[in-house]
Order: structure tokens, then C-alpha cells, then sequence
């Protein structure tokens, strides 16, 4: 499991998330959050046990898009299996 924290600032209002892991191919392998959210700190976990996902490294891309424009933000994750 991988928690990742993020959070929306106040300047932005409510803001689109879009949260999606991508194996070292880059293909999408799951999408954790897409949706409005309101400025605030956040959580989102990526259970990696719920899917047949072997180990090595991935990544994460977040993008939000507010008030304040469009941000994007990576990580990277590394699963033992």
C-alpha cells in the first residue's frame, strides 16, 4: 500500500484532482481520485494488493486543475512483492 497526502489551497477553491499511477511503461495501471474537491489536506492510498501488479517501481501524476490555474505533480512508488 502507498499513501500519498496533498492538499488544495485556499486560493484555489474547489478544484479538480486527478490522481493516476503508471507502471515504468507508463501505462495506466489505476486511476485513485478524479473528482472536485474542496481546500483542504488530503489522503489517497493506493492498495496495490488489490490488483495483479508486480513488483518494481511506478509512478504516480497528480494534476489540479482551480482557480489558480492548472498544477501538475509526480511520485514515485516502489512496490515489494
Amino acid at each position: 500500500m502507498a499513501v500519498i497526502p496533498f492538499s488544495i489551497p485556499e486560493n484555489n477553491g474547489v478544484s479538480r484532482v486527478k490522481i493516476e499511477v503508471f507502471d515504468f511503461l507508463g501505462k495506466k495501471v489505476a486511476t485513485l481520485i478524479d473528482e472536485d474537491l474542496a481546500p483542504d489536506f488530503y489522503t489517497t492510498q493506493w492498495i496495490a494488493s488489490d490488483g495483479d501488479y508486480s513488483g518494481g517501481l511506478y509512478t504516480y501524476k497528480m494534476v489540479v486543475a482551480g482557480a489558480a490555474g492548472i498544477e501538475a505533480q509526480s511520485g514515485k512508488i516502489i512496490l515489494n512483492k
